[in-house]
């Protein structure tokens, strides 16, 4: 029983001394902080468009439907604050940039499935500035929760359609087209303190890029064209944590 009792103080013991020692690497003062993010991002369009390209004739775009992956960066720079007892606030800017997502599927000309004739293909880049908060609760691993509002710049660009039966010529192409919509991420993730200034973490995040199109076809009677009014990607995201 002395044993049993001495073993279960000196794990109490060991616990609170962790805890207090990663308590006081919190400075209940406002500091700056700054935090570089960067990992793996997957993403599935897997919808079907219909787009009016000239009176009475509609090509329908099938997307492929494939997961694809990406990779994203982030840097962001604000400040921080224990707002409660075991609560720490942090609260700024962020950007965020990422490698091109591809997009690609198959062509029904007239909108007829037999008449699939040809394969598309076209790049979106994304670029994102934001206001982004995160909470952080003050145990040994610092588990948060994030959220960020802001511009989402993308560029939809390079279409190429392939035909499938050499006897068939290519389609005029889409024009490259830059948009701003509105975009937002949420995460969940934990954080450990190595020492007063530098934290590590890893977390998951989930990202709308908002809207992107193509420019019209050069030429045509419409402005028609193909675009996308959500773009969804979920990231895993490493990140290291400088705090001043």
């Amino acid at each position: 029983m002395r044993i049993c009792f001495w073993g279960q103080l000196l794990g109490i013991l060991l616990f609170s001394s962790v805890y207090a020692s990663n308590v006081q690497t919190i400075n209940s003062k406002t500091q700056y902080v700054a935090s570089f993010n960067l990992g793996p991002g997957w993403y599935n369009v897997g919808n079907t468009q219909s787009v009016l390209l000239q009176p009475g004739f509609t090509n329908i775009y099938v997307d492929n439907n494939h997961t694809q992956a990406l990779i994203t960066g982030e840097l962001f720079f604000g400040i921080a604050r224990q707002l409660h007892q075991h609560v720490w606030g942090q609260f700024g800017v962020a950007g965020a940039l990422t490698s091109p997502a591809h997009l690609s599927g198959v062509v029904w000309e007239a909108g007829e499935p037999h008449l699939n004739n040809f394969t598309y293909t076209y790049d979106v880049d994304h670029a994102q500035i934001s206001l982004k908060g995160k909470l952080l609760t003050l145990v040994s691993w610092y588990p948060y929760i994030s959220a960020s509002l802001g511009a989402g710049f993308n560029a939809a660009k390079n279409y190429t359609s392939t035909p499938l039966l050499f006897e068939i010529l290519p389609m005029s192409p889409f024009m490259d087209n830059d948009s701003t919509s509105f975009a937002y991420t949420i995460g969940v993730g934990i954080q450990k303190a190595l020492s007063v200034h530098w934290q590590l973490g890893i977390g998951y995040e989930f990202s709308d890029w908002g809207r992107s199109k193509l420019g019209p076809i050069a030429g045509n009677t419409t402005t028609n064209t193909l675009q996308l009014n959500h773009l969804y990607v979920n990231q895993l995201m490493f990140n290291i944590t400088f705090l001043a």
